[in-house]
């Protein structure tokens, strides 16, 4: 629902409550390409050990980094850490950005 709600600028929880209070769904098709916003992606970082979280400030202004753990907060290895978005021209670049974004998460940890 995320990745749909980024692609389409649209709040799906929005269009759920309007449809439960008008009783009838909103006129747009799914089907029909999301314009030319590119390819949008999310995924999950995991500890690639066990970590103690540091400065999570610049996290939380990234809007492309969500479920951000608490400063201090102890995550052992294989755990999730963070989840990060990204959109590319392509799956390809989508894909690179996911990995950009990972990797900086992975140096901040170091």
């Amino acid at each position: 629902m995320e990745l749909l709600e980024r692609a389409r600028t649209i709040s799906l929880f929005g269009l759920h409550a309007d449809a439960c209070r008008q009783g009838a769904l909103p006129q747009f098709d799914l089907t029909e390409p999301a314009s030319s916003r590119g390819t949008h992606g999310k995924a999950i970082v995991f500890a690639p050990r066990d970590v103690v979280i540091g400065d999570v400030r610049g996290w939380l202004d990234d809007p492309n980094v969500r479920d951000v753990p608490r400063k201090g907060e102890r995550i052992a290895t294989g755990q999730p850490i963070c989840t990060v978005l990204a959109v590319g021209s392509d799956e390809t670049a989508c894909y690179a950005a996911l990995v950009e974004r990972a990797e900086g998460i992975y140096n901040e940890l170091i």
